[in-house]
């Protein structure tokens, strides 16, 4: 027969894994603001970028311009509200997976004619990705943390 014991003390530190002490909450508020600084870091190269590609200075360059950046920004403010591991897993995630599809269509540019429309779609399907994601991270802390909020707490004396 299987001993139940270790399963059991595995069980009751999954509360302190996945954050409830102050060590681990920390950990993730540091984590996230690294992700959020490191998201409107991105946000700021990719406009450098866009505008050292345009011909000048116009209304359409700025909302281009607004456009390659907000899906970062979007990512930024989900950091400031993330209080999780996991959410700020499915963060990461999506900065990573947003950065590489930047990178890769803005390569993708001058490859043809018809390349500067990348600069207005490639942002669209960001954005589109981003608000799904950021869906995810959001719908993923709330469960972790009325789950963690469920835990009974352990006494000062076990363990």
């Amino acid at each position: 027969m299987i001993d139940p014991t270790p399963y059991a003390s595995a069980c009751e530190a999954i509360p302190e894994i996945l954050g409830t002490n102050r060590v681990a909450a920390r950990l993730v508020w540091v984590v996230c603001r690294i992700l959020s600084i490191a998201s409107l870091m991105f946000g700021a190269l990719f406009v450098c970028w866009a505008f050292s590609l345009s011909s000048g200075f116009s209304t359409f360059a700025v909302v281009v311009l607004g456009l390659i950046c907000s899906p970062y920004i979007l990512l930024w403010l989900a950091c400031r509200w993330l209080t999780t591991c996991s959410g700020a897993i499915v963060i990461a995630l999506t900065l990573a997976g947003l950065v590489w599809f930047g990178v890769d269509a803005f390569l993708a540019v001058d490859d043809d004619a018809q390349g500067g429309l990348i600069l207005l779609f490639a942002p669209l399907v960001q954005l589109t990705a981003g608000v799904a994601a950021i869906c995810v991270a959001v719908i993923v802390d709330f469960v972790e943390r009325k789950l963690l909020a469920n835990q009974p707490r352990r006494k000062r004396g076990e363990g």
